[in-house]
């Protein structure tokens, strides 16, 4: 029989053992064998839809199997099989040369119309206005961005109960960290007294935050991708999140219809907390970085009673000549996973980037708006709804033409921006689901997201990763939300079959 060596920190997951005797005779079966032996294993080989994760390697011998026959590679009794992550940020494609004319490779040649594409579509806006062209752009952004680096912040949280890996959530720190500097500066300028007025993403703070935190949490984990996870997943093929994406306009909805009660008993009594206004903007600052750094000493420590996260990278080759540069400079952009760290860095600046412009970085605002103008279409008087009426979100729902949308815009970009990327790293592929309760699971967490995150006033996007740059203390608790959904999630799906 075939034996498979496991790492370090997956160890607590597979009983202890660093290696087991498999009794298959290629390596998919390998991986259905020891999927079935290890049910807590098997969320970290398998995504969603019974594929294998892209970010999981296979050495058979000291061989790459991708370079054998993957996972129809044949296996001996006495062949060796270790299992290695890749480097963090997660998947990277397959070994690729820098495609030089002739001989393209059919992936960059739609990568490339796909990216003709978007340019029209930013010249068709243009001609109609200047700032659905810009969010337009931005969108692309974030979705090249979150593709490359496979920034989920499911991820982030999940893995540091499923895994305790927390390579993703250093990087979302990251993130945290340039953006609050940035903000700051921003805010500063328009609020120069805080006690004059508020600026960012501040909401009233109380035991809904927590409450929209928890539901949301545990339906990205759910649904395996939170609000910007599931659009950038879309973009790569995963057909399952287009479910997920329906469940978050119909939870969305469902709150909608709830905000009769939730806004005169609950919300709006309420208040808002705003440090700068408590502590001033000097401290306010200063504070926020400090435990945003003990939380990334935190997230160290928490890896290390794992052993450590063992990480591999493919190599790069001889870099001799022009091409050779080329060839590797291509690559690490549009073929490697990034870093976490830079696609966290890349994000912040993102953030800071679109306040300059308009304002902080959301996604879910714009899916309650595509809830309400699809019910109103639908024969529905949403016009008449609390929600709809009289809360920011939904002010001018009947005139607020989705595909005239700046919010639309954004989202829209980004599931294009994602799809552009997957198509250049040769990554995209429609995934469906093996099992068809998984449709039902994904649309189950995406309801669970939309109603948490409207509930909130924000999702993982504008309730966390664009609150706390905002100094607001709301983006702390709904944090401390996900971080309690995240586990009540990893639950769940451990007892999926």
């Amino acid at each position: 029989m075939a034996t498979l060596y496991f790492p370090t920190f997956l160890r607590r997951m597979t009983e202890g053992q660093a290696q087991v005797e498999v009794t298959a005779d290629e390596l998919g079966a390998l991986v259905a064998e020891v999927s079935e032996r290890f049910p807590d294993l098997r969320v970290h080989l398998l995504d969603e839809t019974g594929q294998l994760r892209p970010y999981v390697r296979f050495f058979v011998n000291g061989q790459d199997a991708r370079a054998l026959q993957g996972l129809a590679t044949p296996l001996q009794p006495d062949d060796k099989v270790t299992l290695v992550p890749a480097v963090a940020g997660g998947a990277t494609a397959k070994a690729s040369t820098l495609p030089i004319l002739p001989g393209i490779r059919r992936h960059i040649l739609y990568g490339l119309l796909a990216t003709v594409g978007a340019l029209l579509v930013l010249l068709f806006y243009a001609r109609i206005s200047t700032s659905l062209a810009i969010f337009w752009t931005f969108g692309l952004a974030f979705g090249f961005v979150v593709q490359r680096s496979r920034f989920c912040f499911t991820s982030a949280f999940r893995d540091l109960f499923l895994l305790q890996d927390g390579r993703l959530m250093k990087g979302v720190i990251v993130g945290l960290a340039i953006a609050t500097v940035g903000f700051t500066l921003i805010m500063y300028k328009a609020v120069p007294d805080p006690t004059q007025g508020m600026a960012g993403n501040v909401y009233p703070t109380g035991w809904h935050t927590l409450l929209g935190g928890l539901l949301f949490g545990t339906g990205m984990v759910v649904a395996g991708g939170c609000a910007s996870g599931t659009l950038y997943r879309m973009g790569e093929g995963y057909v399952a999140q287009w479910v997920a994406l329906v469940g978050m306009i119909a939870g969305s909805f469902v709150l909608a219809l709830h905000w009769e009660w939730w806004w005169p008993n609950v919300i709006s009594r309420q208040p808002k907390f705003w440090f700068p206004r408590a502590l001033g903007w000097g401290p306010a600052l200063v504070l926020t970085l400090i435990v945003l750094f003990g939380f990334y000493l935190l997230i160290v420590w928490w890896e290390s009673r794992a052993g450590g996260i063992s990480t591999w990278e493919e190599p790069t080759g001889p870099v001799r000549t022009f091409a050779d540069r080329l060839r590797v400079g291509w690559q690490q952009i549009f073929v490697r996973a990034w870093p976490a760290a830079a696609g966290g860095l890349a994000l912040g600046m993102l953030n800071i980037f679109e306040y300059l412009y308009k304002k902080p970085w959301g996604i879910t605002t714009a899916v309650s708006r595509w809830a309400g103008w699809v019910a109103y279409t639908l024969g529905y008087p949403a016009q008449n709804l609390l929600y709809f009426g009289d809360k920011p979100a939904g002010k001018e729902l009947l005139s607020h033409i989705p595909w005239l949308s700046g919010g639309t815009l954004l989202n829209w970009g980004l599931i294009f921006g994602a799809f552009t990327a997957a198509l250049l790293a040769g990554e995209f592929k429609l995934r469906f689901p093996r099992r068809r309760y998984r449709y039902l699971q994904t649309f189950s967490g995406g309801l669970l997201m939309g109603y948490g995150a409207r509930l909130a006033m924000g999702c993982n996007i504008g309730g966390f990763f664009s609150a706390i740059p905002s100094l607001a203390l709301n983006g702390w608790v709904f944090g401390l939300g996900l971080v309690g959904g995240a586990w009540i999630g990893v639950q769940i799906i451990r007892r999926l079959p």
